[in-house]
């Protein structure tokens, strides 16, 4: 019987030294995504022909076909609590936008064309849904690391430090997501390769 108590008291007494002071519980955290995917219409007889329409259409737009956009942001809320500013609350926004080539004339293109353009779009989704995953599940991360910064006297430090933890788990996706860049080749070989 004392072994039993024993053993019950310690399990009690480890119990509660695991526990988490409700003070101590980490701050709700809300992630919010948009995704707008944009077609670019392109017209060009045959798949020679769009290389050249390609090289003109981002001339004129500044931007690449098949290109994503990905923008974060959060927003903290902080509240005082004696001579401790503490976040209440995280919201991080993903805001994406996609923009996709749409080839006008590829029902009048030959059956390899057709297919090598099929190829290619499917290949730019298949890219960019992996770069949207990762972002949306580094909105998450990063989130987490804000609502993980500890309470500090000022609420401005407190932003500080919340601000670099943020931008760590940046560095972190970056890195990612540039191993997966050179992993594809940057997409070749998930089968983008644009006409030229």
């Amino acid at each position: 019987m004392r072994a039993t108590g024993r053993v019950a008291f310690c399990c009690v007494f480890v119990l509660s030294v695991f526990s988490i002071p409700s003070w101590a519980a980490l701050p709700a955290v809300q992630v919010n995504s948009t995704v707008n995917l944009r077609m670019l219409d392109v017209a060009a007889p045959t798949w020679q022909a769009l290389g050249p329409v390609f090289a003109e259409r981002i001339k004129q737009h500044a931007f690449g076909l098949g290109q994503a956009s990905y923008r974060v942001n959060w927003k903290l809320d902080t509240r005082q609590v004696g001579v401790l500013c503490r976040i209440s609350g995280v919201t991080v926004s993903l805001n994406a936008t996609v923009m996709l080539p749409r080839w006008l004339q590829r029902a009048n293109a030959t059956r390899y064309d057709r297919q090598r353009w099929d190829t290619l779009v499917g290949g730019v989704l298949d890219y960019e849904w992996h770069h949207r995953e990762r972002m949306q599940q580094g909105a998450n991360e990063i989130g987490q690391a804000l609502a993980r910064v500890a309470p500090m006297s000022s609420c401005s430090a407190l932003e500080q430090a919340a601000w670099l933890a943020g931008q760590r788990e940046l560095v972190k996706i970056n890195e990612e997501l540039e191993q997966y860049r050179r992993q594809t080749n940057n997409g070749l070989t998930l089968g983008i390769d644009w006409p030229s």
